[in-house]
């Protein structure tokens, strides 16, 4: 849409020797009524002005799906953790890996302005595992891997009492994985320091690319989700595989949550 006072306009005015007098009449009118300038002009002249193409984005709302990771093995096999390599990142069991899959084709159900096309991982076993499932029932080939979704780093969270070892691989499952520029969060960290990362995560991360995206990560993080632009709430469960859904305009840049999760997620109001 042009404005009364853009240049072009006003060229194209004279260039079509519309008499000063009407010039100004218009532009008064198109004041109050600037809904579409160039059509209504163009009723009173035979000229073929045509506007430049204005930039417009391709979606104007960016969805943001926070998604908790599924079923971890750890908590359904008692004797797991006993003999693992690494007993702080456990994998998921079939059944987490059949949540995954079935969540990702709930995705691919959306809409077009709604359907996630980008997925991203905290750096977990378990999550980059949630991911692929999600990946393969959205029909996509590859996801990425960011620290900063991470577990809190705490002893207690993770059982274990040194900085977690984490082995990512660049292909799973038939699925490619990448990997995101960013630092691993301090050893040990506190649960308000990680509550930090999560909001500057769930801030920074959609900016990378304006686009919808399921953002994988744990439990605490799916809470924050909300609490962070919610803190009246008190979310109290986060079961495997829920998921926020954190809403923007890209014409303004103001984020919202829809309360319209998937059911699973429970909170009061204080």
């Amino acid at each position: 849409m042009r404005h009364p006072t853009d240049p072009a306009l006003i060229r194209w005015l004279r260039e079509a020797e519309v008499p000063l007098m009407f010039e100004t009449m218009l532009r008064a009118l198109l004041k109050e009524k600037p809904d579409d300038p160039v059509r209504f002009l163009a009723e009173f002249t035979e000229s073929k002005y045509t506007p430049e193409e204005e930039e417009v984005p391709a979606l104007v709302t960016q969805n943001v799906y926070v998604v908790r990771h599924g079923h971890r093995i750890d908590n359904f096999d008692d004797t797991w953790a006993a003999t693992a390599a690494r007993p702080y990142d456990p994998p998921l069991t079939e059944e987490g890996k059949a949540t995954a899959l079935a969540l990702g084709k709930e995705f691919a159900e959306f809409g077009a302005e709604e359907r996630p096309t980008l997925i991203i991982s905290s750096p977990f076993t378990r999550c980059i595992e949630t991911a692929i499932g999600v990946a393969k029932g959205l029909g996509l080939k590859e996801i990425s891997v960011h620290k900063a979704l991470g577990e809190i780093h705490d002893i207690q969270v993770l059982k274990h009492d040194t900085a977690p070892a984490l082995e990512t691989p660049t292909h799973m499952d038939g699925i490619n994985i990448s990997h995101l520029s960013s630092a691993a969060p301090p050893f040990p960290e506190t649960r308000s320091s990680a509550m930090i990362r999560y909001s500057e995560a769930f801030d920074t991360i959609p900016d990378t690319k304006p686009c919808n995206m399921v953002l994988v990560t744990h439990g605490e993080a799916v809470a924050r989700s909300i609490t962070g632009l919610l803190p009246h709430l008190m979310v109290y469960d986060t079961p495997y595989c829920c998921y926020s859904v954190r809403q923007r305009s890209l014409l303004d840049g103001f984020w919202n949550v829809k309360m319209d999760t998937n059911g699973k997620i429970m909170w009061l109001e204080d």
